[in-house]
């Protein structure tokens, strides 16, 4: 099974350099261009931002703190896109490439149960979920005392804790998906246009009221960033439907994969 892990991650073996570039480029970003910002009395500037482009891009709370600011500048959309983005590509060319170029059969034909095939590229799509939340988050304790910024250890692992999760459930929702279809494209499209969708309603339930008591339908509406940077908490509600998605999601993934009949 571990020559199974090096190589999926092989496969990958571009993305995962390039991810883990542009997070750690975010993290210095963001703490290098706090100082300069938070010399700046823009709280009134921001203050005139149209309601609907602050709902939009999640400026909640204290946006000139430090937390604040990382949040609304990085985790709130730009870390999604990133993480969330490389993760769905993964899930699913892990299993329809297979199928797409007929290799599945060459690797089941291996003395190698489909439990194990499947479990393989699951716990490396886990590993990279928890190694990029890892890598987006922590790193920023160290570009913070650099730039001499006070920050809550608390809330950097909070933040850590809920990226995870969240990664995690979108990865293996994905995976739930990939082993239904033998083409990427609609296991790619589904979770793309779910995670789309969460954003904007989301977004839409902090701008109107009647959308509001709805926010729940929203995946972000359990990715509360700015809670987890800011007021130093995680709801039970995130953990419980996040953790909820991860557990069906991969008991589906493994029931389907082990009884798909990949020669049809």
């Amino acid at each position: 099974m571990i020559l199974l892990i090096k190589k999926t991650i092989k496969d990958h073996k571009i993305g995962f350099p390039l991810v883990t570039a542009a997070l750690l480029f975010y993290d210095w970003f963001v703490s290098s261009l706090y100082p300069s910002i938070s010399k700046l009395n823009i709280d009134q500037l921001v203050a005139k931002y149209p309601k609907a482009l602050k709902a939009f891009f999640g400026i909640t709370g204290d946006f000139m703190s430090f937390e604040g600011f990382v949040n609304v500048e990085f985790f709130s959309l730009m870390w999604v896109i990133i993480v969330v983005g490389f993760l769905i590509a993964f899930s699913t060319s892990e299993v329809t490439k297979e199928v797409e170029s007929g290799t599945i059969e060459s690797l089941l034909s291996l003395p190698v149960s489909r439990t194990k095939v499947i479990f393989s590229k699951w716990l490396t799509m886990s590993l990279a979920a928890l190694f990029f939340s890892a890598i987006s988050t922590f790193p920023i304790l160290l570009f913070a005392k650099l730039y001499d910024i006070k920050t809550s250890g608390l809330g950097i692992f909070l933040i850590f804790i809920l990226c995870f999760l969240f990664a995690w459930a979108i990865g293996s929702f994905t995976f739930a998906m990939a082993v239904i279809f033998n083409e990427r494209s609609k296991p790619v499209f589904i979770p793309i246009a779910l995670v789309s969708f969460g954003y904007i309603w989301n977004s839409l339930g902090r701008l109107i009221d009647s959308i509001k008591d709805w926010r729940f339908l929203s995946l972000f509406y359990y990715f509360d960033s700015a809670r987890a940077l800011t007021e130093r908490e995680i709801g039970l509600a995130s953990i419980l439907v996040l953790s909820g998605i991860i557990v069906l999601s991969t008991a589906f993934t493994f029931y389907w994969f082990s009884r798909r009949d990949f020669a049809v």
